[in-house]
């Protein structure tokens, strides 16, 4: 499970070339977003969106009948190689974060006035969680979650303990975070 994404009370996760739906009951379901695809999957409105790493593409596709079709490349970049986790926010902005940075595309376009503020130790992003105002980063290199507004300035962060931190989720409403470990 190394990135799982929600709707309409069911959860999706890759493994491999296939994504997992588990609502009432657990289905398979076969996609084709490529070689070294199915690592990333987000849903954003009735969309699954799987990021492949290997051909810098982020995919889209549409459920029918308990199967996803409609392929279509939906971005398709140069930072994309390499990248380590994904989220889209609520107006279809897609974070795409690589363990030295994170950039910030819209409407398929790189946001070149995008820019996170430099902190020191130097961030290294291993989970991106983008909502409604922040952006939540886990930084396990330097044990610590890491808030920024949504245009990049730094508001604060909080150590971790050591351990084997894993993932993590937030709920704004309660303003929590929960650390998998």
């Amino acid at each position: 499970l190394t990135s799982p994404a929600t709707r309409d009370n069911s959860l999706y996760y890759a493994a491999g070339s296939k994504i997992i739906k588990v609502g009432t009951e657990a289905k398979a379901i076969s996609i084709d977003a490529g070689s070294g695809a199915g690592q990333l999957a987000q849903v954003y409105k009735e969309f699954l969106y799987v990021l492949n790493p290997n051909s810098r593409d982020v995919y889209r596709f549409t459920e029918k009948n308990n199967t996803f079709v409609d392929k279509k490349s939906r971005l398709t970049d140069d930072k994309i190689l390499g990248a380590i986790d994904f989220d889209i926010d609520e107006k279809g902005a897609m974070f795409i974060a690589q363990s030295n940075g994170l950039t910030r595309f819209f409407n398929s376009k790189e946001d070149l006035n995008f820019k996170l503020s430099p902190l020191d130790p130097t961030l290294r992003i291993n989970k991106v969680i983008v909502t409604a105002t922040n952006i939540y980063i886990l930084d396990l290199n330097n044990n610590r979650l890491v808030i920024f507004e949504k245009g990049g300035v730094f508001i604060k962060q909080f150590s971790l303990l050591k351990g084997n931190l894993q993932d993590f989720v937030v709920d704004e409403t309660t303003k929590s975070a929960y650390i998998l470990a």
